[in-house]
């Protein structure tokens, strides 16, 4: 799946496990200004629908204790993620928004909608197709619900795991697979 979604043209992000970041067919990660930035980045990844007040940006970055002049730093931090993405993606001053392509491929997106589509998939019959979105998903979040290249570390994610391991069973016995068969 990996080298299918890097022989994309479109921009791939995975936030989930190692950060990942793909941008209209260039990698940005290695350019990305320092960890605040790829903070700054994956949070506007994650609220890539709507604008975020720069306040909202403080708070991600030094939650409950901001440093002196918080709104200088996130105006540098913000102009040199300016110069690493494409021109006219990071768009706002006051308010500001990453306009990622609709067909961007995100982890975390793809993750959040695979149950209602391995339901759908299951409901309909094909278990097979279930079984590939389960995989997709168990295979974008890598174990891991938090980017594993914060200063808070990561997270796992237990309880998706395991209610995808669930689902992804329930695929395979449907196919007649597995110690039942």
């Amino acid at each position: 799946m990996q080298q299918t979604l890097e022989a994309r043209d479109a921009s791939v992000i995975r936030l989930c496990g190692p950060l990942m970041a793909k941008i209209s067919g260039r990698r940005v990660k290695a350019a990305l200004p320092s960890r605040q930035g790829r903070l700054v980045f994956a949070y506007l990844v994650l609220h890539r629908g709507r604008a975020v007040s720069r306040d909202d940006l403080i708070e991600a970055l030094w939650p409950g204790h901001a440093p002196g002049s918080p709104d200088t730093l996130l105006t540098g931090l913000l102009s040199r993620l300016r110069r690493v993405l494409p021109a006219g993606l990071l768009e706002g001053r006051s308010q500001v928004s990453l306009r990622l392509a609709p067909e961007a491929w995100i982890d975390v997106e793809v993750a959040a909608a695979a149950p209602t589509r391995a339901y759908q998939a299951l409901d309909a019959g094909r278990a097979g197709e279930a079984i590939s979105i389960a995989r997709a998903a168990l295979g974008s979040s890598s174990g891991r619900c938090c980017p594993s290249w914060t200063a808070r570390g990561p997270m796992r994610a237990g309880a998706s795991s395991t209610i995808w391991c669930r689902r992804c069973w329930r695929s395979w016995l449907a196919r007649g697979c597995g110690p039942a068969a």
